[in-house]
């Protein structure tokens, strides 16, 4: 099945969709509009899918989504999020524009230009009968990615431990779009230091500063980098973790991400999503 023929002709209507989900803000920190996003995504997949929508309330951040087409025992996951580094305001300041090349915009490349990818792939398998019987496709969506998914990681995990394997929709980060097949682990620790009071002009020598041993600490921890080893500080995803074949970096080549020069390639927006497309067919 040519799909790259099909969407180039069809990418118009995907700019369409990419130019207004760009320019709605929607911050992690911010309920209100990333729930308004969340809303819009809701709607657009409703239209376009025969698909079981659930939403899923929140009370700390944005509402999740989770749709599905088919329901075969195999469950193939796509893991997606809607939230952005941006704050309020920034999508008005810094609209989305294009130029013969590139589209840009506050969160075009990580990264709403995959959620519209995450679209279409689905469309197309579902409404031309490509789907597998024994197969059903699940895209979670979430509102927390990008301050570590502090509320969703756990719905994320169960759905993983579920499937049979999971496409992330993360945008590339080489230049020639190479998907991720491995992850290095990664951890987050809560470092408390507790001093003793004394005042510094009369009797320092009692006191023990907890700013200066945390100080001594930081240098510690800092001195465990090494890029020989490849250790570092580093964003990682979860269904991995959970023993699930995960497949990386399938977004939407471009470059830039969370700064104001952040952009897509137009024209990999077709090709990328083509590349779903077929990974879904075949699977």
């Amino acid at each position: 099945m040519n799909y790259l023929s099909r969407l180039e002709r069809r990418l118009p209507e995907m700019m369409v969709l990419l130019e207004q989900s760009v320019n709605m803000d929607s911050p992690s920190a911010d309920k209100a509009l990333t729930d308004r996003l969340i809303g819009w995504y809701e709607e657009r997949f409703r239209e376009q899918l025969e698909a079981e929508v659930e939403g899923v309330p929140n009370e700390l951040y944005g509402d999740r989504l989770a749709l599905r087409i088919g329901s075969g025992p195999r469950r193939i996951l796509l893991v997606a999020h809607a939230d952005t580094v941006w704050t309020a305001g920034e999508a008005g300041r810094r609209p989305f524009r294009t130029d013969s090349k590139r589209a840009y915009g506050p969160g075009v490349y990580d990264m709403k230009a995959s959620l519209i990818q995450a679209l279409y792939p689905m469309k197309l398998v579902q409404a031309e009968g490509r789907m597998r019987d024994s197969l059903s496709i699940v895209l979670l969506i979430n509102s927390d990615e990008e301050i570590g998914s502090p509320t969703s990681r756990a719905w994320i995990e169960a759905y993983a431990k579920e499937s049979e394997a999971a496409l992330v929709l993360e945008p590339p980060l080489e230049a020639n779009g190479a998907l991720k097949t491995a992850r290095k682990s990664s951890g987050r620790f809560l470092l408390s230091v507790q001093g003793q009071a004394a005042h510094a002009g009369v009797n320092p020598e009692a006191g023990i500063s907890a700013v200066e041993e945390l100080a001594r600490q930081i240098i510690r921890l800092h001195s465990w980098s090494d890029a020989d080893r490849s250790i570092q500080i580093n964003v990682g995803n979860f269904t991995a973790a959970c023993g699930t074949p995960t497949l990386d970096g399938l977004g939407v080549g471009g470059g830039g991400a969370h700064s104001p020069s952040e952009y897509i390639w137009v024209h990999e927006l077709s090709r990328r999503t083509a590349l779903l497309a077929g990974i879904l067919e075949r699977v």
